[in-house]
């Protein structure tokens, strides 16, 4: 069975230091590894210090250890598919297919 796992960097969340960036993509790794999933979606907001935690996380050993990414099968979106109402589910049928065919 296919797992789906979103991951949504939440700069309000993180730390402004680059260490606690740098333990913040640990803990998401580690969460990840968990799930060993089969196919990962990174949202990101259009925040600076969300991209650049991003940047962080997907450069890390331990994300390129990841099944998924050693797969070719990690995709980019935009942070504002994460809701879960009805409207927002509507307007995700039409791009996801775009987004299943971006690979990060």
């Amino acid at each position: 069975m296919l797992e789906l796992l979103a991951l949504l960097m939440e700069s309000q969340q993180r730390s402004h230091h680059m260490a606690g960036a740098a333990d913040a993509v640990e803990k998401t790794v580690a969460s990840v590894r968990e799930h060993d999933a089969d196919r990962l979606f990174l949202l990101i907001s259009g925040e600076g210090r969300s991209r650049s935690e991003a940047r962080l996380l997907t450069e890390s050993q331990a994300w390129q250890n990841l099944y998924a990414f050693r797969s070719g099968n990690i995709h980019l979106a935009e942070a504002k598919w994460n809701y879960d109402d009805s409207l927002t589910r509507h307007r995700l049928l039409p791009v996801l297919p775009h987004i299943l065919a971006s690979r990060l």
